[in-house]
């Protein structure tokens, strides 16, 4: 028994790695030697910024964006190498382990080898188009699904008696935060349903969890920036105030036009979730399930929505959708394989 579960898993796992290494690494593999572009460029500045300062021994500018992953993948500027495809095989590997964990958290939830394959291939070439990662490098997105996918697996993967497994979730949920702030919403969401379903005690260990880990990176990130708190927290609001002297028309037909984009590229998916949420209230009426698992998949993907609606939303800001996209069907393929 031990031995057929061990062979499976490691099926499961060599499958994954192919998946992932055949859409996200091939096609990033493509794209490695694309031109310099806007957001990279940025991304690639903070972090020669960040290098050229801390090798000094001077501190980073107190009104500087958080800038996580810039800041741990400066010492790419120590080595004598081409920085602009160094930064984008970074991210091409981190989007690799990001493609296999999404493999697993669908695998884990929809209980089918073949329907993870079927559903995770064309959404992974989607979400790797240059449309929506440009060359590489273009922000912090995939960086930060490695923590929140490792959290939906920890969660998927409960027992009884794992109390103590929240205090990681909540820790790997506010690292993902600290990656891509704006991914805030699915932290809150991550909250909201612990609390719902385990109760008040459980979520305290979540939030427990999460001041440990975001309290100890934030004091060094302060540490390297004077302790000016304030002057960090004024980085955030001058972009929302630029943001503001946007029209809110403009706002408004970006991000139809940006969200009719992503819908035409991803339009299985948004079928198949749609399909199941259905099915879903209709075994909730025939008393057969509890609609909290389909409810919290459905609130990650609403609540990625929220971005791109209160600033310039693009493809990219929509793709954020899909995780919580991909638990929903994976879940409705469950209940039909069950029904």
């Amino acid at each position: 028994m031990m031995i057929r579960r061990f062979n499976s898993t490691l099926i499961n796992i060599t499958l994954g790695l192919a998946v992932a290494l055949i859409t996200t690494g091939f096609l990033r593999l493509q794209l490695l030697t694309g031109p310099p572009d806007t957001d990279s460029g940025f991304y690639i500045f903070l972090s020669q910024f960040t290098y050229s300062l801390l090798s000094n021994g001077i501190n980073m500018p107190d009104k500087m964006p958080f800038a996580l992953y810039p800041l741990i993948t400066s010492w790419v500027w120590a080595l004598e190498v081409q920085q602009w495809i160094a930064f984008r095989i970074i991210d091409l590997l981190v989007a690799v382990i990001a493609s296999f964990l999404l493999f697993k958290v669908i695998l884990k939830e929809s209980g089918s080898t073949i329907f993870t394959i079927a559903l995770s291939f064309p959404l992974l070439l989607a979400l790797n188009s240059p449309e929506y990662i440009g060359y590489g490098f273009k922000n912090s997105i995939w960086i930060a699904y490695i923590p929140l996918f490792s959290a939906l697996l920890l969660w998927q993967n409960l027992t009884k008696d794992s109390h103590l497994a929240f205090y990681f979730i909540g820790a790997l949920a506010a690292l993902g935060v600290l990656f891509r702030e704006a991914f805030l919403v699915f932290f809150i969401i991550g909250a909201i349903a612990i609390w719902v379903t385990y109760g008040w005690k459980t979520l305290i260990r979540y939030l427990i969890g999460a001041a440990i880990l975001g309290f100890t990176i934030t004091g060094i990130i302060l540490y390297l920036r004077n302790w000016d708190a304030m002057a960090l927290i004024s980085s955030y609001t001058d972009i929302q105030k630029k943001t503001y002297d946007i029209s809110a028309e403009a706002i408004k037909k970006l991000f139809y036009k940006s969200g009719l984009s992503s819908a035409k590229d991803f339009t299985l998916i948004l079928t198949t979730s749609l399909i199941t949420f259905i099915y879903a209230i209709k075994l909730f009426i025939n008393k057969k399930i509890s609609l909290r698992r389909p409810l919290f998949w459905l609130s990650l993907a609403l609540v990625a929505l929220v971005e791109p609606y209160i600033k310039m939303g693009f493809p990219y800001h929509f793709a954020a959708c899909i995780p919580g996209l991909a638990g929903l069907s994976a879940l409705g393929w469950k209940y039909v394989s069950i029904e």
